[in-house]
């Protein structure tokens, strides 16, 4: 027995196991908020590893909001709490593998969620016994008996061949922004048959991903699945799960977040921008918009160089970034010639940036991804000014102050000069929406159309760094699924400099979806619900797959991509925007793609000759 406690948690670890040392170092360095323990992938990937070891984890100090969280296959996470609901209670998070089961197993179930559960004989549950997917299905729905949905017809003299009707969702009443619906014809449908029934799952992965399409889902009557096989959409971490079993499990009409692969080349940094040196290499001038960076590994030498008389001045400086860190932390500032030699990845800090009422910021854009083979990318209209707590200085004794010249809400939240009323539509509170942005950007002799023409720009290069590893790894491993059946929803994180010039500061895979202000509520819940309309969700009858519309038979599989994305792109976009593969611009950015396809190449072939 391995015993270690910290100051936000205790653990024991029964028996050990290889990696404990990086469990231990991971888990103490972590903190609990509200019901989430937030775990590195590494550690979560662990997790779902440990067949024979118990870990019992006493959280101090924790509040839940609910009963019970799960992971999915291979393992169950359920957390309990003292029912005296004191603050300062000890919180238990319980995880336990008693066998092996291709899906799961009975005795995982904790015994206060059997009575929430439709189960046809609770005793079975008594006992240890392997379910199957669809026995799981079966068990984990809600006991609904009819459900009424909103269905999206192909658009009227559209271009679109393939006439299934699509899961609509309305935004719910309490944002403040409208769907213009004009020419699209959307009806209400009732659902009797329980197996035909649409459901949406999440594995809550600790980064808050969930909250904004779980409120839009429940608003439209789409219950939530206990359980993730055989859900119309699947919303988790794929770099915490053993991708085999993901994709394995995914049906012709089952859709998930997050590409393969997404995590490791898009959210770490360093992995990044080793890619991305490789198209700088190519193409200067148009890949100049990441900063100056080196990665230890491969960079040591040049670095002994450059730092070799390394004083800090403020047109000179240098940070560390954790190349899979969050929320800013972790970050440091580079202080002599020795420094570097720490870390792993350095980048220059952009010590000019442009400055609102005299603040640092940056902005948290949304860029939806529907599909590699064939490429399509969308950017979101709307996003997150995160502005630092306190007025920039150049003064180099103030520089380590993080609500100074780091603008991450995890620093400046619980600053005293954070002002957390936000608005919508003025300049107020520490947060602003784009709107707001724009109009003091162009006041002020800016030209916001310019600078969000760049950040365009820059969202599509961001996504062709790693385009050919994505792209590759789906035709080669993975060609039982749909190019559709993944997509994904980044944030980009954009500096601007004091010249007006974007910089990509980092992209997140799973980017933080908590709703704490109206211009948070607004944004995210909007981008979600315009995700969902985009990709296309067909409801389909369990355990056979049947649509409730019949699709049309396909020349090929070339020609299937193609009609899906046609059908895509003449849904509602609402505040997205289309801006890969679109004919204006679509010779500039071919030349970037290094190994095109014949699935990419016959859709670009369509949008030249203007077929669609």
């Amino acid at each position: 027995m391995k015993n270690f406690s910290g100051k936000w948690l205790s653990i024991s670890l029964k028996n050990s196991f290889k990696h404990y040392n990086h469990f231990k170092n991971d888990i103490m360095s972590r903190r609990i908020n509200n019901r989430n323990l937030i775990f590195s992938s590494q550690t979560l990937y662990i997790l779902q590893r440990l067949k024979y070891y118990q870990i019992n984890l006493s959280l101090c100090g924790c509040t839940l909001k609910g009963d019970f969280e799960y992971l999915p296959h291979p393992i169950s996470i359920y957390i309990s709490k003292n029912l005296n609901g004191d603050y300062n209670s000890h919180c238990y998070l319980n995880i336990n593998m008693k066998s092996k089961c291709e899906y799961f197993n009975t005795t995982l179930i904790p015994k206060n969620i059997i009575k929430n559960l439709n189960t046809k004989n609770k005793n079975y549950f008594e006992g240890n016994h392997c379910l199957n997917k669809f026995e799981i299905f079966d068990y984990f729905i809600p006991n609904n008996n009819t459900q009424i949905i909103n269905l999206l017809h192909p658009k009227k003299n559209g271009k679109c061949k393939n006439k299934q009707r699509t899961i609509f969702l309305y935004y719910p009443d309490y944002l403040n922004i409208t769907q213009d619906l004009k020419e699209y014809t959307i009806e209400k449908y009732t659902i009797t048959n329980k197996n035909m029934m649409v459901y949406f799952s999440y594995v809550e992965t600790g980064n808050y991903d969930h909250p904004p399409i779980m409120k839009s889902m429940e608003y439209n009557n789409i219950s939530l699945s206990y359980f993730y096989h055989l859900a119309n959409y699947i919303s988790f971490d794929f770099n915490t799960m053993k991708l085999s079993e993901v994709y394995g499990s995914l049906c012709k009409y089952c859709l998930s977040n997050h590409f393969i692969d997404s995590m490791i080349n898009y959210d770490n940094k360093g992995r990044l921008y080793f890619n991305y040196r490789k198209l700088e290499k190519l193409f200067p001038n148009d890949f100049n918009f990441i900063p100056e960076s080196y990665i230890l590994k491969y960079d040591k030498n040049i670095l002994i160089e450059k730092f070799k008389n390394y004083k800090q001045t403020k047109d000179d400086l240098w940070i560390y970034k954790p190349p899979e860190g969050l929320q800013g932390i972790g970050i440091k500032f580079l202080k002599n010639s020795t420094d570097f030699l720490k870390y792993s990845f350095i980048s220059k800090y952009i010590s000019n940036p442009h400055l609102l009422q005299g603040r640092k910021y940056h902005i948290r854009m949304y860029v939806i991804v529907t599909g590699f083979t064939p490429l399509k990318i969308y950017i979101y209209n709307e996003g997150q000014v995160m502005r630092a707590s306190h007025n920039y200085s150049y003064d180099l004794s103030k520089i380590d102050n993080n609500t100074v010249s780091i603008t991450n809400g995890h620093f400046n939240f619980k600053d005293p000069n954070y002002y957390h009323n936000a608005t919508l539509n003025t300049e107020q509170g520490t947060e602003w929406s784009i709107k707001v942005l724009k109009n003091y950007i162009n006041k002020n002799g800016g030209n916001w159309e310019k600078i969000w023409n760049d950040i365009k720009d820059i969202s599509i290069k961001s996504i062709l760094i790693n385009f050919d590893i994505i792209k590759n790894k789906l035709l080669n491993d993975y060609k039982n699924l749909r190019s559709n059946n993944i997509v994904q929803r980044f944030g980009f994180d954009i500096l601007i400099d004091d010249n007006m010039k974007p910089w990509l500061l980092e992209i997140n895979g799973i980017p933080g979806m908590a709703l704490y202000n109206i211009i948070n509520l607004n944004n995210k819940i909007g981008v979600d619900t315009d995700f969902i309309n985009l990709i296309g969700l067909i409801p389909f009858e369990r355990p056979n797959i049947k649509p409730l519309d019949e699709e049309i038979k396909f020349k090929n599989k070339i020609d299937e991509e193609i009609q899906l994305s046609i059908c895509e792109f003449e849904r509602p976009l609402g505040g997205l925007e289309r801006i890969f593969p679109i004919k204006n611009t679509l010779n500039y950015y071919k030349q970037f793609i290094l190994e095109p396809d014949e699935y990419n190449i016959a859709l670009w072939d369509l949008i030249e000759k203007g077929e669609i």
